[in-house]
This record gives structure tokens, C-alpha cells and sequence, in this order.
């Protein structure tokens, strides 16, 4: 007499292929991605159990064959989902320090909302910058680090996406980068620009990059840039401006650190505190900015201006030379402009700071 089989049950004691599955995947999913492998395990393994009430001559063929199917189950749904790549969280790279007109961020990817950029935001690693008609200042920085980062800035019509603290590639238009004040590692460069005709890389300098349809132009301030094309490796030490072609052929042309082309450069740099700061740090913030050498009428007058204590409203966004004339006539202080040297008088040639402040104050209480 035939006696009917009772339902299988699985053994409380046997060993769990989901269990065991689970723990052999080095990167584990996420909880909804784990939950839907558990599901389609179990599914497979239920069915196993089924196939083996039909065939219980061979219970170690079918166990193999259902924990076979479990693993195959299990595979191709992570492999579809792809929760075996590893997910890297952006980090930030920069703080924008200064913005004129609209600068969009485009994001990180190609379906990214683009956002408006504003003083104190963050930028994140791989994000794209786009300045449209706008100019930005950047400062490449972690936002956790308390050391000074890198100055970036990028002028109209430029787009760059930020790879990191020490790279950045440039799809077109122009940057500026000062290392200047920046406390970065002790390494021979500081910053790699990449771009379509080569990689720029600075050794402790303050230099332009700007890529043209058919040439990439590095000039350098001071310091020296290295440009690497293909194989080739060229040099340009500071007051130098190379040219580089699709073909990897160059040209040098001198320019001075206070050409006219580097002005873009000072409308979106960091401006200036003018209450509190005195004369002297003034000018060397305005020689560090415009390229200009700095002097004085007297020694006497440069001594004194240490001492010279400013006023008024910051500075920022200006022209270097009408910023310099206003500070100069806001303090009653006369100067010279020539060729790129600022002569720095006080009332008269035979005047001193001493004499001009003396007189400055006696028409303000007058």
C-alpha cells in the first residue's frame, strides 16, 4: 500500500545557501538589493525542494542542482542591478571665493542640474564650472583642511571641470592660477592643467592657460610652468608666454608681469580690506595683484608707511589703477604710475607720510 509523502521541510540544521551566499559577496548590496537576492534565492531553493519530492532517488543531485540555481539566481540579479561596483562619494575640491555676472555648475554628470554659483558654495570632485559672459575665483580646498588652498580663476566663455585639489582640465577658454600664500605639499608641482594640446603643470608660480580652437597659450608670471605634449616636455620660466600648436610646434614671446592682459585676472581675485590694513600692506597686495614694483620717495616714507593706518570700503572687483587712486586721494597721498613702477609721494616732493596724515587730520576736525 501506497502511503502518501508528507511535504518536505527544509533542515533547521542544514546550511543556509542564501546565508552563505550572502557572505561571500565581498561588496554587499544595499537592503532593497539584499532583500530582492534573498527573494529570488529562496525561490530558486523552494523549487529545488519541489524537484526533489519528484525524485527523491537523488537527494544529493537535486541539493547540488538547487543551491546550482540559488547561485546563478543570485549572480545575475547582481550582476543586472550592478551593486558589485564600488559607489565613490564626491568630495569637495573648492570654495568659490569670488563670482561676477552668472557662473553655472553643471555638475558631475551629463544629466546634472545645472545651479547658479554664489560666494561660499562648494564644488565638488568631477563637478564642471561654466562662466558664460561671468568670471569666478576659486580656492581649491577640502573644506575640512585648515591650510590655504590654490587660487583658480577663470575667466568669460570658459568651461573646467575639477578632478581634484592638484588637477583640473580645461574644455575651453582661460584660468589663472597663483600658488602664491597657498600651503600645499612639498612637491615639485602643485597643480596639473590639462587640456586637449598638453598638461601644464607649475613649479611654484603664478600663470595663465588659455586654450584657443587651434593653440593653447601658457604665459607665466613668475615662478616657471612645465607643458607636456605627447613625449615632449617645454619649459617656460616666468616672463615668458609659449604658444603650443596641434603639431607640438612653439612659440616664446617675452611679456612683463604687469601686461595688459593679465587685468581680467585682478577683477575676480580676492579684493582687499581697506579699514584697519595699513599703507604698506595695501601696496604690497596691489604689486602682488597688478605686477607693479612698489617704491617710495624716501626711506623715510617707507618706514612710515607701516605705521599708516587705512580706511574706507573693501576693495574688491576694481581696477587696480582706480583703486589706487582712490586710496591715494582718500588719504591726501600723491603717486606716480610709469611703465609699471608706483612712486608713492606724500603732499610735496619734500613731504613726508608724517606731514601728509598731520594735515589730513587737521581737515577732518577742522
Amino acid at each position: 500500500m501506497d502511503h502518501q509523502q508528507s511535504p518536505e521541510r527544509p533542515d533547521p540544521h542544514a546550511v543556509d545557501p542564501v546565508a552563505m551566499l550572502l557572505r561571500a559577496t565581498r561588496d554587499e548590496p544595499d537592503a532593497r538589493r539584499r532583500e530582492r537576492v534573498r527573494a529570488s534565492v529562496h525561490a530558486a531553493w523552494h523549487e529545488s525542494l519541489a524537484e526533489r519530492r519528484g525524485q527523491h532517488r537523488y537527494p544529493i543531485l537535486a541539493l547540488a542542482a538547487g543551491i546550482t540555481i540559488a547561485v546563478l539566481a543570485a549572480w545575475l540579479l547582481l550582476s543586472r542591478t550592478g551593486s558589485t561596483e564600488t559607489h565613490i562619494t564626491p568630495t569637495t575640491v573648492a570654495t568659490v571665493t569670488t563670482v561676477e555676472g552668472q557662473v553655472l555648475n553643471l555638475g558631475a554628470a551629463e544629466n546634472s542640474v545645472a545651479r547658479v554659483l554664489n560666494a561660499g558654495d562648494t564644488i565638488r570632485s568631477d563637478e564642471r564650472i561654466q562662466t558664460g559672459q561671468g568670471r569666478v575665483g576659486l580656492r581649491l580646498e577640502d573644506g575640512v583642511s585648515v591650510v590655504r588652498g590654490i587660487e583658480v580663476r577663470l575667466d568669460t566663455k570658459t568651461e573646467l571641470r575639477i578632478a581634484g585639489l592638484d588637477t583640473v582640465t580645461l574644455a575651453r577658454g582661460a584660468l589663472y592660477v597663483d600658488t602664491d600664500g597657498a600651503e600645499i605639499p612639498a612637491t615639485p608641482h602643485a597643480l596639473a592643467v590639462v587640456t586637449p594640446f598638453g598638461t601644464a603643470r607649475d613649479i611654484g608660480t603664478r600663470f595663465t592657460v588659455r586654450l584657443e580652437e587651434q593653440s593653447l597659450r601658457v604665459a607665466v608670471r613668475d615662478g616657471e610652468v612645465e607643458v607636456e605634449h605627447g613625449t615632449d616636455l617645454h619649459r617656460a620660466p616666468g616672463g615668458t608666454a609659449l604658444v603650443l600648436d596641434p603639431e607640438g610646434g612653439t612659440t616664446r614671446s617675452p611679456i612683463e608681469p604687469y601686461d595688459p592682459t593679465w587685468a581680467w585676472t585682478t577683477r575676480i581675485g580676492p579684493g582687499f580690506e581697506l579699514d584697519g590694513a595699513s599703507l604698506a600692506e595695501f601696496l604690497d597686495w596691489l604689486s602682488h595683484e597688478s605686477g607693479w614694483t612698489v617704491s617710495y620717495g624716501s626711506q623715510d616714507l617707507a618706514g612710515q608707511a607701516r605705521s599708516w593706518e587705512l580706511n574706507g570700503p573693501p576693495i574688491q572687483g576694481m581696477e587696480l589703477e582706480e583703486a589706487l587712486a582712490m586710496v591715494m586721494r582718500t588719504n591726501a597721498l600723491d603717486f606716480e604710475l610709469d611703465h609699471g613702477m608706483v612712486t608713492i609721494l606724500g603732499d610735496s616732493e619734500d613731504g613726508d607720510l608724517e606731514d601728509t596724515r598731520n594735515n589730513r587730520v587737521g581737515s577732518a576736525s577742522g
